[in-house]
């Protein structure tokens, strides 16, 4: 963990609960998409090593799927 984040943590745990959990919920989801990506192209991955190709339906499931969870 860096020095910077280290600080900015120090002084998240001053704040109030309520606070802690916004800025909470704001750091992940801006981690978030970028985990949401990385398991679509791992799931497009494990369908690219059954000998026939994802279809664009299954591959448009997949991206349907992972935009509901937000």
């Amino acid at each position: 963990m860096t020095e910077l984040l280290e600080r900015a943590i120090a002084k998240l745990k001053q704040l109030p609960d309520s606070q802690q959990d916004e800025i909470a919920m704001m750091i992940l989801k801006k981690i978030e998409p970028k985990d949401r990506l990385s398991s679509l192209w791992q799931k497009i991955d494990e369908l690219g090593t059954d000998e026939d190709e994802p279809t664009m339906a299954e591959i448009t499931a997949m991206v349907k799927e992972l935009t509901l969870r937000t």
